[in-house]
């Protein structure tokens, strides 16, 4: 028997690392909110001055965050610094 006097605690264990997340979320939230500020009217005014619909700018903004999951292999195509080959 592998646990034969041995206590085995089940409990909160995971929740350690969830509160860890948790305690990080409303500084990731502000970041969004900032960046989404600047980045939404930008793209909109590099549309106007292109002479493209607005939705253009939008789709210029929303668009390259998502491309990458997109790809058949995402772990050898990474954004950013990453141990793997960039595209």
């Amino acid at each position: 028997m592998p646990y034969a006097g041995r206590v085995v605690k089940i409990g909160l264990a995971p929740a350690r690392g969830w509160a860890a997340w948790l305690r990080g979320l409303p500084a990731d939230a502000l970041a969004g909110v900032s960046v989404a500020m600047i980045a939404i009217p930008q793209s909109l005014a590099y549309a106007g001055l292109a002479g493209m619909p607005p939705i253009v700018g939008l789709y210029a903004v929303a668009l390259p965050p998502i491309a990458p999951h997109s790809s058949p292999h995402p772990r050898t195509c990474r954004p950013g610094r990453s141990p793997s080959p960039r595209c």
